[in-house]
């Protein structure tokens, strides 16, 4: 890694202050103040810069100064000003919207992301919802830039109450989306449709779909085809997607940078032979016109705009001899352009692992690469496609594991026997696009084209089959993550500059990372955990100690549910598995270890022999096998117990009861109305 000075690459420094607003933005609101602390600042910058007050050496220091704390201030106040938070739930009013995106779509039913104002307030500020449309009598299907108008109530979005489970309500606010609202097409009326730029790319992203679909005729194979060149995952089955997310392989089937690159050189290829100085120019803009255009028809997703802008700042370079590129500076314009366009990119998971990916193959898969040399092509290919593997793995794998709980094993075995075919499916996939229906190139490639597909199913769902495909046994808190990332970065600067001081304290973070993973393995290890799992209308309860781990489970639940909302509980703790799941049929289930005593009650038994164990009982969970009348029984008798009314009771149900039958006794809860109950000790 070279040395890189200010002048010469100004976006890596600048970077640091972006980044620190940008984070600063997260804690805490700029006032009206802020925003005029900032003016001056841009005004005292441009003023050093333009009487060029700055070339005097002393007077360096303070126009530095001045453009890192703008940059800092302008980061940290830069939010969509354009957007209202102040809105009304749950009461029925006016409302008029336009179509930004459409998430899922199909005959019946569309997942619509809407700017929405509220006619019917004095505010005009718009605020961003999202719609769950059912086009009952098959009407018409929004596409971007449709505006409706329609009366309802919006709805708060529903938290995630499961303990360590994905909370999809705050990922929505991430996209500073508020609400929610359930229309259909008697009280949704299309207005008018205008044109816009978004509109042009859904609707060719769906011509495309469509075209896969009518000459893929394997479902499966059709929706990995779409995901994989277009970056719609919302086809996939969800047995399907399980086996890529466990084989370690979502970043086949999620448009990212692998892809982006793999256009990029095929465009490289194809004009190949342009080479005269009057169409340099000429061959610049055909590509990064073709390579925008993609990257646009695929959603333009974080990873696929650092990409590229990336490629289009090599391609500039190279046209211009004496512009040296260097990829470094290139992630750097490209994250604080993401972070300036899109200020909510900073707490988007998919935005981190992007960059760290690039980074960490950029400075590991040399180093890597390097350690074996191989006189056989193949094996040197074999070899590039380990280090590329691993190099990427470095600098993701400590993000991935804190924000999803597990890694997935056997990523290398499926990433060798996949990437090497992916660019011929991507290729054949691109073909088939722009080839006619019917026509003979049609015909050649779509049997291989879908055979090449369903191969990289089989073997997503093969390695998915190994033993602990999804390891749980190492779990990051925060502050390991700190110390991890931390130590990385003090790697880096010890290569840069060989100063021991920097290799000591690498060193030393990465030796109190150890000590503080083992400490948070060692108190968890030895705690008991109880969850009564908040699952609509179905029982879920999870029991983890240090000699006792089992899950008593609705028959009913789906290995979906289960992986959503139970998965990621056991996944924290350790457990790659449920290790034993108690017989939904049996009426009593105690619930026991050294220092905690419970009991699950599902069906109705003897009250007499229940009212016996109160001494001994910390907790009874109740599910709606038991009748109201023993339910309500229990309650008088075990006054000094706490007990939980299970999520199979609906909320309507638990309303009723708690309501007209429990009064105010404060040991009773309703997991249907106050999420899951959880008990650690």
């Amino acid at each position: 890694m070279k040395k890189y000075f200010y002048r010469s690459y100004p976006f890596i420094r600048l970077i640091i202050p972006v980044l620190f607003g940008r984070v600063l933005s997260l804690f805490f609101t700029v006032s009206i103040y802020g925003i005029g602390v900032f003016i001056l600042l841009f005004v005292f910058t441009f003023l050093f810069f333009f009487f060029k007050l700055e070339n005097k050496y002393s007077r360096r220091w303070i126009f530095g100064l001045f453009i890192n704390l703008t940059l800092l201030i302008g980061s940290w106040i830069n939010t969509d000003f354009y957007l209202s938070y102040n809105v009304v739930y749950d009461q029925s009013q006016e409302y008029r919207a336009t179509v930004v995106d459409v998430s899922r779509s199909n005959n019946r039913s569309q997942i619509l992301e809407v700017l929405t104002i509220n006619e019917s307030s004095d505010s005009k500020k718009y605020f961003k919802s999202i719609i769950f449309y059912n086009n009952k009598n098959d009407q018409y299907s929004f596409v971007p830039g449709d505006q409706i108008v329609f009366y309802s109530s919006m709805h708060k979005i529903k938290a995630e109450r499961n303990p360590y489970a994905f909370n999809y309500r705050d990922y929505l606010m991430s996209r500073c989306i508020v609400g929610q609202f359930y229309l259909d097409s008697t009280n949704c009326k299309y207005i008018k449709s205008n044109f816009t730029i978004n509109r042009g790319f859904f609707s060719a992203r769906n011509w495309c779909k469509e075209k896969i679909k009518m000459v893929i005729d394997d479902d499966n194979a059709s929706s990995i085809l779409i995901a994989l060149l277009l970056g719609d995952k919302t086809l996939i089955n969800k047995e399907v997607k399980s086996d890529f997310s466990g084989a370690g392989l979502m970043h086949i089937i999620s448009i990212s940078g692998m892809h982006i690159g793999i256009v990029y050189m095929l465009l490289l290829f194809l004009f190949g032979g342009v080479n005269s100085k009057k169409l340099k120019k000429f061959k610049l803009y055909v590509i990064l016109s073709i390579l925008w255009f993609y990257a646009a028809l695929t959603g333009m997703s974080p990873s696929v705009f650092r990409s590229a802008l990336m490629f289009s700042v090599l391609l500039i370079a190279q046209l211009k001899s004496n512009v040296s590129y260097n990829i470094y500076h290139s992630l750097a314009i490209a994250a604080s352009l993401i972070l300036l366009l899109s200020p909510g990119a900073i707490r988007n998971t998919g935005f981190w692992l992007s960059f760290l990916a690039v980074l960490s193959i950029v400075y590991f898969f040399p180093k890597i690469n390097s350690l074996f040399h191989f006189s056989k092509p193949w094996n040197k290919f074999v070899w590039s496609l380990f280090s590329l593997s691993v190099s990427a793995q470095l600098g993701t794998a400590p993000l991935a594991i804190y924000s999803f709980k597990y890694f997935s094993t056997w990523f290398l075995i499926s990433n060798l026997l996949i990437v090497p075919i992916v660019p011929f499916v991507l290729l054949g996939g691109l073909v088939l696009i722009i080839s006619p229906v019917g026509s003979v190139v049609t015909y050649l490639i779509a049997s291989p084209l879908k055979d090449a597909t369903l191969f990289i199913i089989e073997i997503a769902e093969w390695v998915n089959g190994f033993y602990i495909s999804k390891f749980s046994g190492l779990q990051f808190e925060w502050v390991d993550l700190l110390c991890i990332y931390l130590a990385l970065v003090l790697y880096v600067a010890y290569n840069q500059y060989k100063r021991l001081i920097l290799g000591v304290s690498s060193l030393s973070l990465f030796l109190l990372f150890m000590v503080i993973n083992l400490t948070f393995t060692i108190i968890k290890r030895s705690k008991t955990i109880l969850v009564v799992h908040e699952i609509s209308n179905m029982s879920a309860v999870s029991f983890i100690s240090s000699n006792s781990c089992f899950c008593f489970m609705d028959t009913c639940l789906s290995e979906n549910i289960k992986d959503r909302s139970v998965m990621p509980l056991w996944r924290k703790f350790g457990k790659n598995t449920i290790d034993h799941e108690v017989d939904f049929e049996d009426k009593i289930i105690p619930v026991c270890s050294r220092d905690f005593k419970g009991v699950i009650l599902n069906d109705n038994t003897n009250i007499e022999y229940i009212k016996s164990l109160k001494e001994q009982l910390d907790l009874v969970i109740v599910t709606d096998k038991v009748s109201v009348a023993l339910a309500t029984e229990l309650v008088k008798y075990f006054n000094d117990v706490k007990i939980v009314f299970d999520s199979s009771f609906s909320k309507k149900k638990a309303i009723v009861l708690s309501g007209s039958l429990l009064g105010n006794n404060k040991m009773v809860q309703f997991v249907s109305l106050s999420g899951a109950y959880c008990v650690e000790r």
